[in-house]
């Protein structure tokens, strides 16, 4: 779900506009990031748990090139334990350097938070918390390049972004940091943990920003996209659009397209038993989606195919994005409730 461009937005902006953003933070402000910090680090009940396996595939001059089971994801859906008005979604996108060509290490993480008055459409603030190990070479080669330097330099890059949503008002920290461990998706916990800290650490480089560019919305960029699919299963056809705050910017999420698709085969190879996802869908919709920065003009785009019926109502079956031209990844679903992934295969 476009987990790259939500951080490096965000990184990127802060970095450029610090001398015009840097202020003072107040009591209140350093209370209210603090309050988001405890928000994205509590006890969470998973309600709703998707699993995704990676196909990567790579342009080779005129053709492309693909290999299953490079990596790994899943979507979460639930609640802060003891406390059903503060609603979660959580992401993991990335490679695995041990399945991953060339042992290329790309991975990201992110937890959701909103706080609702009562039921689900009334928000009233929202935590964004997210960390990526990432490369900036834009080739295969650059980086292949890249990796072999951190690990000569035994220091390993990663980004990492808290924000807090009130009613007109964004506050923010942005922190590109060093380990001298190179965490993988299986080191999640204690790659959270570091990252956590670090934020911790970072409130000095708090930043406040009034949102008065017209966007109202309290949700972040994952509960948009929901919000948007759910649009879709209610009977609305695009164009849809939704604007979402990332630090001092809001930005338009539209689904440009919507697709009908009567049925869908998954096959994708495993690495492990029983060594092939095998599965059949049908009554699909196949989402278009694209991300807009009003103030340059940058444009992201990734789809969606998900249920449109049934006990796959909802649930993405398949999430693609092609972030170069070279490029592109399948998170194909790999399990969830037994019982409703048994129905699917079924049909």
């Amino acid at each position: 779900m476009c987990l790259r461009f939500l951080f490096l937005s965000a990184l990127l902006f802060t970095q450029t506009t610090v001398a015009q953003t840097v202020q003072q933070p107040r009591e209140s402000e350093r209370q209210a990031i603090q309050e988001a910090l405890d928000w994205v680090s509590s006890v969470r009940r998973v309600e709703a748990e998707y699993q995704y396996v990676m196909t990567a595939s790579v342009r080779l001059l005129l053709f492309w090139v693909s290999r299953d089971d490079v990596g790994e994801g899943y979507v979460r859906r639930g609640y802060a334990e003891g406390d059903s008005n503060l609603s979660s979604i959580e992401l993991l996108i990335g490679s695995d350097p041990l399945k991953a060509p060339f042992g290329i290490n790309k991975w990201g993480a992110a937890i959701e938070m909103t706080r609702h008055r009562s039921g689900p459409n009334t928000p009233t603030a929202s935590a964004f918390f997210g960390f990526m190990k990432d490369t900036q070479g834009q080739t295969m080669s650059e980086m292949r390049t890249e990796l072999a330097m951190e690990k000569v330099a035994g220091r390993y890059f990663f980004k990492g972004i808290l924000e807090r949503l009130d009613p007109g008002r964004s506050i923010w920290i942005a922190a590109p940091y060093f380990t001298d461990e190179d965490y993988c998706l299986r080191d999640l916990k204690r790659a959270t943990n570091s990252a956590f800290e670090q934020l911790s650490i970072s409130t000095r480089s708090l930043k406040i920003h009034a949102t008065s560019d017209g966007c109202r919305r309290l949700a972040g960029f994952l509960s948009t996209v929901l919000e948007l699919m759910d649009a879709t299963l209610a009977g609305h056809r695009p164009p849809l659009e939704r604007c979402y705050i990332l630090g001092k910017r809001s930005y338009s999420l539209s689904l440009t397209n919507l697709t009908f698709v009567p049925k869908e085969n998954v096959r994708v190879y495993l690495r492990t038993s029983p060594g092939r996802l095998e599965r059949t869908y049908s009554e699909l919709l196949e989402a278009q989606f694209c991300i807009t920065n009003p103030s340059s003009g940058a444009r992201y785009r990734f789809s969606l195919l998900y249920g449109a019926a049934g006990g796959m109502r909802g649930i993405p079956v398949q999430i693609r994005y092609q972030p170069h031209w070279w490029f592109k990844m399948v998170l194909n679903l790999k399990s969830t409730n037994p019982a409703i992934v048994e129905l699917a295969a079924q049909r």
